[in-house]
């Protein structure tokens, strides 16, 4: 369970820097229902939430 969440966060983090999709279209690419969800995802392990990391990268 773990290592498909962090190749989820790996795919998340490479949208997020190599393209200009909406965040809610790359949480929904990578299976999650709803965007907040997402980001609460996101937020833990990167320690930032997804807009922040892409504006950063």
């Amino acid at each position: 369970m773990q290592w498909r969440e962090e190749k989820r966060m790996a795919a998340a983090c490479n949208k997020l820097i190599h393209t200009d999709r909406r965040i809610v279209q790359i949480a929904d690419e990578l299976g999650y229902v709803k965007q907040m969800y997402f980001s609460r995802c996101f937020r833990k392990p990167m320690k930032m939430p997804p807009s922040n990391y892409r504006r950063q990268y």
